[in-house]
């Protein structure tokens, strides 16, 4: 039996092969929602919840399209711990027809990137043609989220206003994210007021208690995007299902997740099937308007692994075309218990 190898890429690797290319990740990521809502792929998310006061839990997504299937295999918690990140990644890239394993590569920096496209996306697709954007939180997601956004839809973007629980963070964030993206960025002490001047909103923030986005404040024709956070209110929610629109990236994944405040709405019985309006690949292929006059538009996501699929593809096609990252042995030759007869 043949010796097995394969190849290895850390975080540099990434980037030398055009990880933050972030033109490049919006096409792709767009590429993978149309796989997803178009029927090219198959995908699925295991969640084990380890502790849910510190909310640790273990993550897997696996998706399959064309030539290749991949895993991205995740640990997260509340409590950083050891200077490292709250949320630490690998995936695994196989060739589908055989399971041989291609590539090995962190999935901590990919998953960041992906995450932060869905803002681009809402903004392209779902807001309006000139727009305040409210960022809340100052992490990981929320640095991402601003990042798609300028690096892509600059032209769409007015004033930019940040605001998160800690005003040291928020500060830091606007004083950075100023200086990253060229585009200057306000921090705000009010969550109210950042609400209340934003045309988009993007809650990018981990577990809270405190209601964050309420009806009342949100701005007539507005879009909010949901990638983290438990701080939308119920009222609002009913709001876009009436008046407005609610669409998702996979509202059978987020029902089945059953966090955040859309599915525990619809576990409630205050948002019910029929008020999903459409997933965000159906407004992407044309099969479903986007945004449509002065209306609000809420928009849920969880995450789904054809974006990891897709920018995994991308980065080792790359990657092994400029020679790009290690070899490593699995096997010279397999051990005789795993052979055949012939």
């Amino acid at each position: 039996m043949k010796s097995l190898e394969v190849l290895y890429l850390d975080q540099s690797d990434l980037i030398k092969a055009g990880l933050l290319d972030f033109k490049m990740v919006l096409s792709e990521i767009e590429k993978g929602l149309i796989w997803h809502a178009s029927n090219e792929s198959l995908s699925d998310k295991i969640v084990i919840e380890l502790d849910p006061i510190q909310d640790w839990k273990i993550n897997s997504l696996i998706a399959i399209n064309g030539d290749y299937s991949a895993n991205k295999w995740l640990g997260s918690n509340l409590i950083k711990t050891e200077d490292l990140p709250r949320t630490i990644a690998t995936i695994t890239l196989n060739d589908k027809n055989n399971g041989h394993p291609l590539c090995i590569m962190d999935g901590t920096l990919i998953s960041a990137i992906r995450t932060g496209a869905y803002a681009a996306l809402g903004l392209k697709y779902l807001a309006q043609e000139k727009n305040n954007i409210g960022i809340i939180g100052s992490g990981v997601m929320a640095k991402s989220s601003l990042l798609l956004m300028t690096s892509n839809l600059a032209e769409r973007i007015n004033d930019i206003f940040v605001y998160s629980r800690h005003p040291k963070n928020y500060k830091a964030f606007a004083k950075q994210m100023t200086e990253k993206t060229g585009m200057k960025v306000t921090p705000i002490s009010d969550v109210s007021k950042l609400v209340r001047y934003s045309d988009v909103t993007v809650s990018a923030i981990t577990k809270n208690d405190e209601i964050l986005v309420k009806n009342k404040d949100v701005k007539r024709g507005s879009t909010h995007i949901h990638i983290g956070g438990w701080d939308d209110e119920e009222q609002y929610l009913i709001s876009c299902a009436k008046e407005g629109k609610i669409i998702c990236d996979d509202w059978n994944l987020i029902k089945k997740r059953n966090a955040h405040p859309l599915p525990l709405a619809h576990n409630k019985g205050i948002i019910l099937d029929r008020d999903i309006y459409a997933e965000l690949g159906q407004i992407i292929l044309g099969e479903k308007k986007g945004r449509e006059a002065n209306e609000n538009i809420y928009f849920d996501t969880v995450g789904i692994g054809e974006m990891d699929l897709v920018l995994a593809i991308k980065i080792y096609e790359k990657a092994v075309q400029r020679g790009i990252g290690k070899r490593l042995k699995i096997w010279d030759s397999a051990h005789w218990i795993l052979e055949g007869y012939k």
